[in-house]
């Protein structure tokens, strides 16, 4: 039904579009380049079209980093297919402004803690 792959730069403009979603004060483009530099990156396809992207998942030390579903996959499972295929655990440091995120959230019990991405941004400042 759907795959799971590594991120690559043909992805990067679908994963930069998907941060105007970020409930954070960061630039979209400085979370962009923690994402990307830091994190294991992987996109959701279906498997009869892998250029079809269905949504990402960003996961740092086995921390969910990103979610990202596109609109019209939503309330499918998918979040959840992603989560499950990661491993990531319960906390997060990038949050959602969407309803689905917030559900996902309370549904998953997901702990949102922003401290997390401290030691993400200073690995790449340096």
């Amino acid at each position: 039904m759907y795959s799971i792959r590594n991120a690559n730069e043909k992805d990067f403009n679908f994963i930069h579009a998907s941060l105007k979603s970020a409930d954070c004060n960061l630039e979209r483009d400085y979370l962009f380049n923690v994402i990307i530099k830091t994190c294991d990156v992987y996109i959701l396809t279906p498997e009869t079209d892998s250029t079809l992207i269905v949504g990402t998942i960003a996961v740092c030390d086995d921390k969910l980093a990103w979610l990202y579903v596109k609109e019209i996959y939503r309330r499918m499972g998918i979040a959840t297919y992603m989560l499950n295929m990661c491993n990531a655990k319960h906390e997060f440091f990038i949050k959602g402004k969407s309803e689905a995120w917030k559900h996902l959230a309370k549904h998953r019990k997901l702990k949102w803690n922003p401290y997390l991405i401290l030691p993400t941004l200073s690995s790449i400042s340096q």
